[in-house]
């Protein structure tokens, strides 16, 4: 390379003359300024926040002093929804300002000046101008670089916990289940009670302090005040499947009445209700039944039994009768056992059968003469329908003042890092920022190293074919006119490129590939989804069960309580992990979606900035630059990358996205009540999903790439090379004829086209034989390129 191609200070200052009437202080350092400034609204908000909700949370005793969550509000789950709704769309949008704030300043700090341009060209690479690029890291100072690696660590902390920074808890609370006969009416309940059942039916002194109390006397007045609704089986199966997960009972604090086709009854527990059939799992709660206690009397003494602790050996063993008698009123005692197993008989048919088949050394305990204090084992009742009392549900807003605070650190250290950075934007040489700065530095100074390439596109810097010029080009004799006839590659122009062409096929792939990878992620989760529900209506036919259990997936809506599990492993639950690990674990698919966006920004922001570039190959206008020269035509530009007719859809599009991930994968902090008391026992925290939020985000973000695939088989206006970002094709497409004013070009209304003047440099026109020629941008007249004509 020759001398004249060797950096100086004056030949690159040159790119924008700075005049009395052209500040040092551009118009590019106002627009990070005001990144800076929207950073700090933003930490305002944040603060504000954290002061109000702190203030809320003073007012409930069992907050600690400093704990990782913080109570807001206790109360009415529908207030609760509203808010967590509305918080959590306003932290998106936060995040959104604060993150485009911060990407913009990134953007600057990685804009090239012309000295790193012709640095990096003097050793045949080049560097990406206008569009976001970690090519050029490696060729910016060490201090921009520092600031440029502290704007994108502090920008972890919005992708992975953020969104976790207000929450609210799902109420998981435990509800009684009372089995009764089919025929029982409720307005008439009340013509049921017995001193018994209103000494039983209720907590128990061997009970959980927390248990429920549910007496006979609040059955009764919620059955005769209409505060209850009727079910059949299959609604009843949904009913207890929706508010059972994890080994909790989700939903209000309820009561289910089970009318039982044997009869007998009633009695509260634990039940697991399938098919039409009920099972008792456990009775933590009393029990009332027509048959529970039954005595076997010897001569002296007299032997409890309960229908589970029975045995015949061990009655023989025990009661004071001879060996025969003892024989004979244990065996009765076994038949009748067996038998009450088996019919469950109402007490009509029990009170015939001890007529028929006991003695009198058999007596029983009706009706809850004895209330059961014991756990039943496994029994079984079929069923016609349930009877559904709901009261209202408890909820809880709270936020982490562990993730407030980081937050707001967070948002302080990136107000200082831009603000550093357009400190050091006033004394530092003009970056280029956009492709329209890179034009008007190449048209006052010329870049020698991409002389005779004007037909170049990013492509054949990409093939390396400007470095094996470069090389013949220093190999051959340094005489003029040897220099004259080798150093020039004719080519012809390309016709009219798809817009796809302005990325590299690399960018491309690694859009589409993460792109795939986040569709089949989503689409297992889904398809998992309607499993789960299929497993509930299988007995329906395959095909029925899915169309039911998608009808009922879109039924649950964005309603957090009817989320889905998400399990690890074949079918297990997750690890029991704070509170923080599940929020950045729930928070990873944000990661995902920002790199993806990062991707999608890339690609489109090529595409736009090529679309504008060739424009200029078909009509004659002013360059958009960062930073307009006073007196001239150009235009000044309030974006780096998208113009705002895309970049403000994409930011609200961006934004939804988020938020449906948000709402589609989440921490579920689940507080199961029995009446007004937490029952921290079984406090849950765990992963969860739901299905339409999640379908919702598939959708929105199938459709975000389908504008950009239909877009990019747009053409573009010229012959014009698609240059993308590189800025060795950019400066190739920038060496207008001699006869050019170039210090004042750039000012005024460019073309590209090719040129009717003499050369640049050392070619002059009559060095090209017929049916050659040179294009370039230029402020003089043009003539239109063609096919047929090699060009250099």
């Amino acid at each position: 390379m020759g001398e004249d191609a060797k950096l100086n200070k004056e030949g690159s200052t040159a790119m924008f003359p700075r005049s009395a009437e052209e500040p040092k202080n551009s118009h590019w350092t106002r627009g990070v300024y005001y990144r800076a400034l929207a950073i700090v609204g933003v930490l305002i908000i944040n603060l504000i926040f954290i002061g109000v909700a702190a203030r809320f949370s003073t007012r409930h005793t069992d907050n600690g002093s400093f704990s990782s969550t913080a109570l807001v509000y206790r109360g009415s789950c529908t207030l609760v929804n509203r808010w967590e709704t509305a918080l959590s769309l306003m932290i998106n949008i936060l995040s959104e300002v604060a993150l485009g704030a911060s990407n913009f300043a990134m953007q600057t700090l990685v804009a090239p000046t012309r000295d790193e341009v012709d640095q990096s060209h003097a050793q045949h690479k080049w560097l990406d101008i206008g569009s976001t690029s970690l090519r050029n890291l490696f060729a910016i100072p060490k201090t921009r670089l520092a600031l440029w690696f502290v704007l994108i660590i502090t920008a972890t902390p919005f992708h992975l916990i953020y969104n976790s920074i207000v929450f609210k808890s799902i109420p998981a609370n435990f509800y009684d289940v009372i089995l009764g006969p089919s025929d029982l009416n409720p307005p008439d309940i009340g013509s049921l009670s017995t001193p018994n059942l209103q000494n039983c039916l209720g907590r128990y002194p061997y009970d959980y302090p927390w248990s429920a109390e549910y007496r006979w006397d609040d059955f009764v007045s919620d059955l005769e005040s209409d505060n209850y609704k009727t079910l059949n089986n299959d609604e009843c199966t949904e009913y207890t499947n929706k508010n059972t997960q994890a080994g909790s009972m989700r939903g209000g604090n309820k009561s289910v009445f089970i009318g039982s086709t044997v009869g007998g009854g009633p009695w509260t527990g634990q039940y697991y209700i399938k098919d039409g059939q009920i099972s008792a799992i456990s009775s933590a709660h009393v029990s009332v039944s027509p048959f529970i206690y039954f005595n076997v009397s010897g001569h002296d003494e007299t032997i409890l039994y309960t229908l589970y602790d029975f045995e015949a050996s061990t009655c023989i063993d025990n009661v004071d009768l001879s060996k025969k008698e003892a024989n004979s009123t244990c065996t009765k005692a076994e038949d009748l056992v067996n038998w009450f197993k088996e019919e469950w008989p109402s007490k009509k048919r029990l009170d015939q059968y001890m007529d028929v088949n006991a003695t009198s050394r058999i007596t029983i305990d009706t009706y809850g003469t004895s209330c059961n204090k014991y756990s039943y084992e496994s029994s079984h009742a079929v069923t016609d329908g349930c009877i559904v009392v709901e009261t209202d549900k408890i909820c809880e807003l709270m936020y982490s003042p562990y993730i407030s605070v980081a937050i707001s650190l967070t948002l302080l250290v990136k107000v200082v890092a831009i603000s550093i950075a357009a400190l050091l934007g006033r004394s530092r040489q003009m970056p280029l920022l956009t492709v329209g700065d890179a034009i008007s530095s190449f048209m006052a100074d010329p870049d020698s190293t991409t002389e005779g390439m004007c037909w170049a596109s990013h492509q054949d810097f990409s093939r390396e074919v400007w470095k094996s010029r470069q090389v013949a080009w220093v190999s051959r004799s340094s005489t003029e006119s040897h220099r004259q006839g080798e150093s020039r590659i004719w080519k012809r122009l390309q016709s009219p490129k798809r817009w796809m062409h302005a990325s590299r096929t690399s960018r491309w792939l690694m859009a589409l590939v993460t792109f795939a990878i986040i569709f089949i992620a989503g689409a297992v989760l889904l398809g998992e989804g309607v499993k789960g529900e299929e497993a509930v209506l299988v007995g329906d036919g395959i095909s029925k069960a899915a169309s039911s259990a998608i009808r009922r997936l879109l039924k649950n809506g964005f309603d957090s309580e009817n989320y889905t599990l998400v399990t690890f492993g074949a079918g297990g639950n997750g690890p029991e992990w704070g509170m923080l690990s599940y929020t950045v674990l729930a928070n990873t698919p944000q990661l995902a979606i920002t790199l993806t966006y990062l991707w999608y920004n890339h690609i489109l922001t090529n595409m736009l900035a090529m679309a504008e570039w060739t424009s200029y190959g078909v009509n004659r206008k002013s360059l958009r630059v960062s930073s307009p020269a006073k007196n001239s035509g150009q235009r000044p530009t309030h974006y780096l990358s998208l113009p705002l007719r895309y970049s403000l859809p994409l930011l609200a599009f961006s934004a939804l996205l988020h938020w449906f991930i948000s709402q589609s994968f989440f921490y579920v902090y689940a507080i199961p009540w029995a009446d007004t008391h937490r029952v921290e026992e079984f406090v849950l925290s765990e992963l969860g999903y739901l299905w339409l939020p999640m379908l919702l985000a598939v959708f929105l973000g199938a459709g975000m790439l389908l504008v950009l695939v239909s877009l990019s088989f747009r053409k573009y206006k010229s012959f014009m090379p698609v240059v993308g970002s590189c800025s060795a094709a950019i400066s190739a497409a920038c060496h207008p004829p001699q006869d050019e004013n170039t210090e004042n070009a750039a000012r005024g209304l460019l073309m590209w086209g090719e040129t009717a003047g003499l050369l640049d440099c050392e070619y002059s026109a009559d060095q090209f034989e017929e049916g050659k020629g040179h294009c370039s941008f230029t402020s003089l007249a043009t003539i239109p390129p063609n096919l047929e004509k090699l060009y250099a």
